[in-house]
């Protein structure tokens, strides 16, 4: 069971931004620089982690 897994930033608002969260769409608050396109780990409304493609992958391919 996975307890965080990659969204994807859709939209910047400095301080805040919004994740695409399987299909529904939240806004979380991001203490680093983060771009549209990028993917992250968030928990708690907070982003965690930037991931990379690597990772993402990773994720995709154990179901998470």
């Amino acid at each position: 069971m996975c307890l965080k897994y990659p969204v994807e930033v859709v939209e910047v608002n400095k301080d805040e931004v919004v994740v695409d969260w399987g299909g529904e769409f939240k806004k979380v608050l991001a203490m680093d620089e983060i771009k549209q396109g990028d993917y992250v780990l968030v928990q708690n409304g907070i982003v965690v982690e930037v991931v990379d493609r690597k990772a993402r992958e990773f994720f995709e391919k154990h179901g998470c």
